[in-house]
Formats: structure tokens, C-alpha cells, sequence
């Protein structure tokens, strides 16, 4: 008995593959549908199905790969069940494609998951997901999961946002939420001292992110892009704090890792020591390294006599990235040694646990 957690190679986005005694889950799709044709004809070799694909958000590298692949009718198929939080009055207006938050694309995925609900009396399609309605939810036998975002507010603001000012506030917000390019000079503890606003754009804020516990033994958090105010309020209620923290196998870093999906409050509340960054690293050229720096540098890491632990791992699922990052002066082979981390290639995009 195991489960695989397979971080495609997904353009900019997310789409991670998560298998487990046949059973799959596929959540997002990247922005290109090309990078999921491998993986789906294997299901089909498998005569398995898709039992169940989440949608995170509508932001264009999270939702084009899937609107290709529902358009398929032979791919649909797979298709079990979805999820995804849709706002049927959006209609009214559309966004022009270029834009980050692609309504337009979203009007598409609810009209195909609506159609395939009408094709197969089996499939089912829950369009609203969020915290006050659902905490822990049973997906399969030795799954299950604990629900971290998007709570009913964010849902709402992401509507009136929408519906007030339109594309002119949805520009705004992208361009306050862009990352800059960083001197590749800078040390570690230069990166570390920087400081970013919290990102505020609703569809990021109404990411579905969870905590995907398997057989009472292993625990992953899936962040997607949430907001990092959002994801710090639920695990206080459930409990977790600096003395109490929630222990995981890995974390896969909100929105790429983003400065402004980031602080170091975050930090105080889990335990782990492995990162999942997913992305080719285009447009926003993420990761932020302000990100990592802060991760490699934090406090918690070093014990009472100022020794460092244990090692991080930053893994990726572009070597690309991984190998640009090691080109800068704060992630060389000196700081590696010295700070006890390491940047790593996801090995053919996988990670099992038995």
C-alpha cells in the first residue's frame, strides 16, 4: 500500500497527480492540456478514472489544462467527480484571456462539468467548497481531508470584487502581486531582511487548500495559492501553534512560492522539511528567493547552542529552476554546506510513501 504524488510538469502552474490503490486524484491542470496527455494515457492503460479532480482556482495556470481536457469527450469519461467553486453570475461580463484570472475560462469549465453531470447520472460536481461547510471530508478508504481554504468571505469578496470593478481592479492586483527580479548577488541574510505585502487578489483567496492525511500516517499539505492569512487563521483553530505544530510530510508552497503567499508566522505552525515549488518559473519568475531565504534562515531551525538540525529540501519539479536558483550567490554549493540545505529535481516529478 502506498500513494504517489506526481507534480507534472505544468508551464507556470500546478497539476499534481495523486494515486493511491487505483484510486486518483488530479488537481489542476496547468496552463497547457499537452502536459497532461502522458498521464491520462496511462490511467487509460490502467483502466483507471479520474475519481476525483479539484480545481483549486480559476487563475489561467491552474484551470487550462483541465478546460482541454473536458472538452474531450473520451477524456471526460475518466472523470468521476469535481470540484471546483464557480459563480454562475460572472456570465455577464467577460475578461479579456491575457488577464491572470480568466473568467471567461471558468464560465467554460462550470458549462462542461455541468454537461458531463448530464451525460453521467454517476458523476458528481460540487461547485461550492469552503471551510464553514466542510472541515474533514472522506475522499477513499485510507484518504481523507482536512480543509485549510477558502473560508465563505473570501468566496464572497472574490464576487463583489468581480462584480464591481471588473478588469480594471483585477489589473491592479496583478500587477501589485508581480515579483521583481533579485540581484543574484545578494546573500541569504540580504534576502532574508526583505519584507512583502500580503497578497490580496480574490481569486487566489479562493483557493481550495487542504491537508491530505493517508491512513493515519503520513500528512501533506496542498496549499495551491491561497492566502497565507487564511491558511494561518484555520490551523490555529485546529490547534496548531508554536508549542503544538502540525507535523507533515511535505508542504507544496502557496502560489509557487510567492513572497506574498509567505511569512514566517507560517513557519511557527508546521513542521516539515521538504518544499514543493511548482513551476517553470515564467512571467512572475517565481520561486521568490526571499521565500526560501527565509525558510533556510529561520530561527526555529537552530537549537539551543545555535546548530542547525536538521536539512531543508526545496524540491522541484523543473530542473530548470532548480539549476538557476544554484547559480545565485545565497543558494551556491558554500551555502548549502553552511546552511544545510539542499535544491533538488523531484525525481521523474514523483514522490511515493509506503
Amino acid at each position: 500500500m502506498s500513494i504517489t504524488f506526481k507534480f507534472l510538469e505544468a508551464g507556470v502552474g500546478d497539476a499534481i497527480l495523486i494515486s493511491s490503490e487505483g484510486k486518483n486524484i488530479l488537481i489542476d491542470g496547468g496552463d497547457n492540456y499537452e502536459l497532461l496527455y502522458n498521464p491520462l494515457k496511462s490511467l487509460k492503460k490502467s483502466e483507471e478514472f479520474i475519481d476525483l479532480m479539484i480545481l483549486t482556482h480559476q487563475d489561467d495556470d491552474h484551470i487550462r489544462g483541465l478546460l482541454y481536457l473536458l472538452k474531450d469527450e473520451n477524456n471526460r469519461r475518466l472523470v468521476k467527480s469535481i470540484w471546483f467553486n464557480s459563480f454562475e453570475h460572472d456570465r455577464i461580463f467577460n475578461i479579456n484571456s491575457n488577464n491572470q484570472t480568466s473568467t471567461a475560462d471558468a464560465m467554460k469549465f462550470d458549462d462542461l462539468a455541468t454537461a458531463i453531470k448530464e451525460e453521467n447520472s454517476n458523476f458528481t460536481y460540487k461547485n461550492s467548497i469552503y471551510i464553514e461547510k466542510y472541515s474533514n471530508i472522506k475522499l477513499f478508504q485510507d484518504i481523507d481531508i482536512d480543509l485549510l481554504s477558502p473560508t465563505e468571505s473570501k468566496l464572497k469578496t472574490m464576487e463583489d470584487k468581480y462584480l464591481k470593478e471588473k478588469e480594471e481592479i483585477l489589473a491592479k492586483q496583478n500587477n501589485s502581486t508581480a515579483s521583481s527580479s533579485i540581484d543574484s548577488s545578494l546573500t541569504l541574510e540580504a534576502l532574508y531582511s526583505k519584507s512583502s505585502p500580503a497578497d490580496t487578489k480574490p481569486s487566489n483567496g479562493s483557493s481550495i487548500a487542504f491537508i491530505l492525511n493517508y491512513r493515519s500516517k503520513y500528512k501533506f499539505l496542498l496549499l495551491a495559492d491561497a492566502h497565507i492569512s487564511t491558511i494561518l487563521v484555520s490551523l490555529r483553530k485546529m490547534g496548531f501553534s508554536k508549542k503544538n505544530k502540525l507535523k507533515v510530510n511535505f508542504v507544496k508552497l502557496s502560489h509557487h512560492g510567492s513572497k506574498y503567499n509567505f511569512n514566517l508566522r507560517f513557519l511557527n505552525l508546521i513542521d516539515t522539511n521538504t518544499f514543493i515549488i511548482s513551476t517553470d518559473g515564467r512571467g512572475h519568475n517565481h520561486p521568490d528567493v526571499e521565500v526560501l531565504s527565509k525558510i533556510i534562515l529561520d530561527p526555529i531551525r537552530k537549537d539551543k547552542n545555535g546548530r542547525i538540525e536538521k536539512e531543508i529540501f526545496f524540491l522541484f519539479n523543473y530542473k530548470k529552476v532548480c539549476n538557476k536558483l544554484k547559480q545565485q550567490v545565497a543558494f551556491n554549493e558554500e551555502s548549502r554546506k553552511k546552511f544545510k540545505f539542499s535544491l533538488l529535481h523531484v525525481d521523474e516529478y514523483q514522490l511515493t510513501f509506503e
